[in-house]
């Protein structure tokens, strides 16, 4: 038996969803559209509208790996291991988000190729940083790409995939086929500081590169003084 709870669009746990940490899974559950009788369609809510996603994908794991051999263990393991861990609050109690991509790729992506041509400039307090998107060994490009930066070159060098917690962090998930250059800003940062930044791409199933070499850049604030000259008297206003 798979536990199924509901989320809304919004990714919140849904107010009739039961919970507890004997729910293996959720999908969505509030406001789907459905099928009535009568040949219509209506928006109707509920865990037997959060099933049927489960079920759905499901069948397209078997439709894609079943046959001689395939056992519902196997099925099981890619539907409930293939879901998406982030999506919703473990606090929710209802399982992980059913990830149909997630599933049918489970165990058999790769880590794609690191990051090797990162470059990274200041523009006011945004940090610009450009590479070219990379792929694993079949060719298939990298999901995404995580950014670690600081201002501590030790504090960046040793932040990694799942402890980046003394840094900052920013997720680029670009449409890019490998060699494409890829452009991402992260803004708000400090004026007047001298940062670090390093770049890990990852596949959709969350196997990540090694790191990319670091690279830095200044953020530096300048305060000028404009002078506004009156051509009527030749008098000079500070503007700054």
């Amino acid at each position: 038996v798979i536990a199924v709870g509901a989320v809304a669009r919004d990714g919140s746990k849904s107010s009739f969803s039961n919970y507890g940490n004997w729910v293996d899974v959720c999908a969505p559950g509030t406001d789907i559209l459905s099928t009535v009788p009568g040949n219509e369609y209506a928006f109707m809510s509920g865990t037997s509208m959060a099933c049927p996603h489960v079920s759905g994908v499901a069948a397209l794991i078997v439709s894609h790996f079943g046959g001689p051999g395939f056992t519902n263990e196997m099925l099981k393991e890619k539907l409930l291991k293939g879901s998406n861990p982030n999506a919703v609050p473990s606090s929710y109690k209802i399982g992980t988000l059913v990830d149909a991509l997630g599933a049918i790729t489970y165990g058999s992506d790769e880590a794609p190729k690191k990051v090797d041509d990162l470059s990274a400039s200041a523009r006011a307090n945004t940090m610009d940083i450009t590479w070219a998107a990379t792929a694993d060994p079949d060719g298939k490009s990298a999901y995404g790409y995580l950014a670690l930066y600081g201002t501590d070159k030790a504090k960046v060098a040793a932040a990694t995939k799942s402890d980046y917690g003394n840094v900052g962090f920013a997720v680029c998930t670009p449409d890019a086929v490998a060699g494409e250059k890829v452009k991402f800003a992260v803004k708000g940062l400090e004026f007047n500081k001298h940062y670090y930044v390093k770049l890990l791409a990852f596949s959709y199933g969350r196997n990540y590169a090694d790191a990319s070499d670091i690279v830095e850049f200044d953020i530096v604030k300048y305060n000028a003084t404009i002078e506004i000259t009156s051509p009527a008297n030749n008098s000079v206003h500070n503007a700054g």
